[in-house]
């Protein structure tokens, strides 16, 4: 094989290492670096070595496949894309494109920008844009051109580093007392990313072992038939590093939120998959019924959604209508001189369970801001984020109910916030999160949602 190191890092990255055999955005069952076929099936599990043993192989069908099409010259870097290329859309997809028919026509350069029009993958039976494979596509067209390649830190590996994953399937200590974990902040952080990882923990890893990140220990070593009385023990330790029971890969459900969560993996947002575990999303520009609207200025237009993933791997969902922005009072009367707050797309951990408005009329439990968030500020009043400035700070981004308004008509209820419409349908919401078992485990608990474009996410 002569696959640069280049091209088989960009593999790497984009594929993920999983070690159980899963379904993939499009319901294909993969494992390893991204290896199907017939011989992949449900409940297969794998180790590392073998993993980069069909990686291998499977890189080797594909490098000897483009040596065969191509009929030009290229270079260390073209000849990496283009295997990385086939592996991801199949050898019968690149036989048959026009990225091959230019490249054999000696026009490099505008086979680079063929590699942009493979960016649909199939979903539900329609074809739709995965923000996935348009980031893989841009790095292997920069890799083909022999621009340099940014590849982010990966949020889809079994373990963040080989450290960390030797920390645990290495760990040969007498029992640590559950009560003197935190002690080891590395062995600490190899754990809660390990629980990440595995679905239970949100990230980040802080290196602090309190009540949410031991209630997911607990969760992991319940599901998995582990003790806890004896402490953090080598059992306990070799089987995060390799578990015997997982959580559900998740599930198509065959509605518009597997539009919703195809997006969330692909941007590298994390969804918790415990079934009992509350995940929220606002949807901008969005209907209760997964179609899009115009997203007009002033309107209950965007949805707010709370969904978990039951013990099947089927998403189950609640949805209100409500908004994700700022209405035409405050845009025309800001509160801060540089602007509205328009919240930033992304995922932000920063919420808990408090008081809006505490102290003032009007006041009701909601889920109030207490870490920064990223917003643009509306200076020239367009009701856009194009063009304008970011600010990231504490702004009051509280999520909390819009006190009944019309749906075509904020008043003055949004300044930016993240608002449901109805009291009744904020007091669900409300409900569903403090049911949350991380918020009972620890009332301080930090709620992550995760702002996303709803024209950007494919649903019909």
């Amino acid at each position: 094989m002569t696959i640069n190191a280049a091209g088989l890092d960009l593999v790497q990255y984009f594929e993920g290492l999983r070690l159980e055999a899963y379904r993939d955005p499009v319901g294909i069952w993969t494992i390893g670096w991204g290896h199907t076929g017939s011989d992949v099936f449900p409940g297969q599990k794998i180790n590392r070595q073998q993993a980069e043993k069909l990686l291998l192989e499977d890189l080797d069908l594909h490098e000897r496949f483009v040596q065969q099409v191509v009929h030009v010259p290229l270079n260390d870097n073209q000849l990496a894309a283009l295997i990385s290329f086939a592996f991801n859309v199949g050898n019968s997809a690149l036989a048959s494109s026009t990225l091959l028919r230019r490249l054999n026509e000696g026009h490099y350069d505008a086979a680079e920008r063929e590699f942009g029009r493979w960016v649909k993958g199939t979903v539900n039976g329609e074809k739709v844009t995965l923000p996935g494979l348009v980031r893989r596509r841009r790095a292997e067209a920069q890799l083909f051109g022999s621009k340099s390649v940014e590849l982010v830190s990966d949020k889809r590996q079994v373990f963040a580093s080989e450290a960390e994953a030797s920390a645990l399937s290495e760990f040969a200590y007498p029992p640590i007392p559950l009560a003197r974990l935190g002690g080891d902040r590395d062995l600490v952080i190899a754990i809660q990313k390990r629980l990440t990882e595995l679905g239970y923990l949100d990230p980040p890893a802080d290196g602090k072992f309190g009540p949410v990140s031991s209630w997911a220990r607990s969760e992991f070593c319940y599901l998995n038939g582990l003790s806890l009385a004896n402490g953090f023990t080598r059992e306990i330790a070799a089987r995060l590093a390799d578990p015997k029971v997982l959580l559900p890969d998740i599930a198509p459900s065959r509605s518009w939120l597997d539009y919703v969560i195809v997006y969330m993996q692909a941007e590298g947002h994390w969804i918790c998959r415990h079934s009992a575990a509350v995940n929220v999303v606002y949807l901008e520009g969005m209907n209760p019924d997964g179609t899009l609207n115009d997203d007009r200025p002033n309107f209950f237009n965007d949805l707010r959604v709370a969904f978990s993933i039951d013990a099947d791997g089927m998403p189950r969902m609640e949805a209100w209508e409500g908004t994700t922005e700022p209405g035409i009072f405050w845009t025309l009367n800001p509160m801060n001189p540089g602007g509205a707050a328009r919240i930033a797309f992304g995922q932000y951990k920063s919420w808990i369970v408090g008081t809006h408005r505490a102290g003032r009329s009007g006041a009701h439990e909601a889920l109030v801001q207490v870490e920064p968030v990223t917003v643009y500020r509306d200076l020239n009043k367009d009701y856009q984020r194009t063009g304008d400035r970011t600010d990231k700070g504490l702004f009051g981004i509280n999520q909390h109910w819009g006190y009944d308004s019309p749906k075509d008509d904020l008043g003055h209820t949004s300044a930016g916030c993240l608002v449901g419409r109805s009291r009744e349908g904020h007091k669900q919401f409300m409900a569903l999160v403090k049911s949350d078992p991380r918020y009972l485990a620890s009332q301080a608990y930090r709620f992550m949602a995760a702002i996303l474009p709803g024209d950007k996410i494919g649903a019909r």
